[in-house]
Order: C-alpha cells, then structure tokens, then sequence
C-alpha cells in the first residue's frame, strides 16, 4: 500500500519505453548530422506528461554522458530530447 505521502511510480508500456529510447538515439544522430532536434509528437498520453529525466549513455560499456533533472518541468518527449542532447554533447566530463 502506498502512503498518500508518497508519489505514484511512473509506469511506462514496453512500447513507450522502445519509443523514447528511438527518440534519444534519433535526437542525438539528427542534432550531430543538422544540429536540428527531430520533430515528434507524443505517442501516447503518458509520454505527453511532465516528468523529471535522465539519458545516461554508454560506448563499450563505459560511461559517455549522463545529464537530467529529477523536476517535471517538460513533456516526458521533450526532456528526453533536451537530455539526449546534452549528455551526447554538454556533459562536461567527457
């Protein structure tokens, strides 16, 4: 049972999920190839949801970039192609 204190888990469909990991991998070829965002739209209502985000990518098993927020403060397809982004290009780390 889950206390009213606590906030509901975000639970996402399997084709949600195949559908912003495309969105993540296209944002970051279309940003490096035209340095556009893709255009997209929301596939489902869920995804439309403000959610707090991070895109973590790795490159022969190591760690490449890692940036998010835990805020909701975009659409979940939005913040995934903003962290995309910047943990492909903007972590300062790598």
């Amino acid at each position: 049972m889950q206390s009213k204190s606590q906030e509901p888990v975000v639970g996402l469909n399997d084709n949600e999920k195949i559908y912003l990991l495309q969105l993540a991998r296209e944002t970051i070829a279309t940003h490096l190839e035209s340095g556009n965002l893709p255009r997209t739209q929301p596939v489902t209502a869920k995804v439309a949801e403000k959610f707090g985000v991070f895109v973590t990518l790795h490159e022969n098993q190591r760690l490449r970039g890692c940036i998010g927020y835990i805020e909701g403060l975009k659409p979940l397809n939005e913040a995934v192609m903003e962290m995309a982004k910047a943990a492909a290009f903007n972590d300062f780390r790598f």
